[in-house]
């Protein structure tokens, strides 16, 4: 895994995910594997542009300095409800808003304030 070896290299890591959990216990496994304390999570749900906002936020407020950020946030497949087509809590396809809306608009804030 990327942030693994970034963590393994000493590079402080950002992780962030929309379950608190599974980003936690990720997060212990990095440390432990790698030695490395200097890693934290954030959570937020890339479904809601509102929560993407906030994520930025607390990054930004959490670290001067950002040298490489990398978006791997995505969902594929087909509908997972009955429903043809899944909408955000924004209004917008759902896949749309999340692999692609949230993910512009994270680099954008971090990059502005960066």
């Amino acid at each position: 895994m990327t942030a693994e070896r970034f963590a393994k290299q000493g590079a402080r890591v950002l992780l962030h995910g929309r379950n608190k959990e599974k980003g936690t216990q990720v997060l212990e496994e990095i440390k432990q594997t790698t030695n490395n304390q200097n890693i934290a999570y954030f959570n937020g749900d890339f479904s809601s542009l509102s929560s993407v906002a906030e994520l930025s936020e607390q990054i930004i407020s959490n670290d001067e300095r950002l040298d490489i950020l990398i978006n791997n946030v995505g969902i594929g497949g087909g509908p997972r409800s009955k429903d043809e087509r899944e909408i955000s809590q924004d209004g917008f396809e759902l896949r749309w808003a999340v692999n692609y809306l949230a993910q512009v608009l994270l680099t954008k804030k971090i990059i502005t304030y960066h």
